[in-house]
């Protein structure tokens, strides 16, 4: 690998990396004061389907109280096992 090449990746890593870091915690200084849970709560309920078991498990993951930068790595796999058991959290839902 070239001397440029080097750098360029070097850039990249580096990039990627703030934007890791620095992301996450500008995604939670914004507020934007619009709740709505106890409304979601309420429409829930008038409904028959639940919608709790989609993407359950990457919903599990962000609602983890750990560091960001633990929680990053692991919403790929999250991501895969959800949409591996799409179908089962679909029927899920309608009991």
């Amino acid at each position: 690998m070239s001397h440029q090449r080097k750098r360029i990746a070097a850039v990249i890593g580096l990039a990627l990396a703030l934007v890791f870091v620095v992301g996450p915690r500008l995604a939670r200084a914004y507020d934007s004061g619009y709740d709505t849970r106890g409304e979601r709560y309420e429409e829930r309920r008038a409904r028959s389907y639940n919608d709790e078991y989609i993407f359950s498990t990457t919903r599990m993951v962000n609602d983890w109280d750990v560091n960001p930068a633990v929680k990053m790595p692991l919403f790929p796999p999250a991501i895969v096992i959800d949409l591996v058991f799409l179908p089962v959290e679909v029927i899920a839902g309608l009991f």
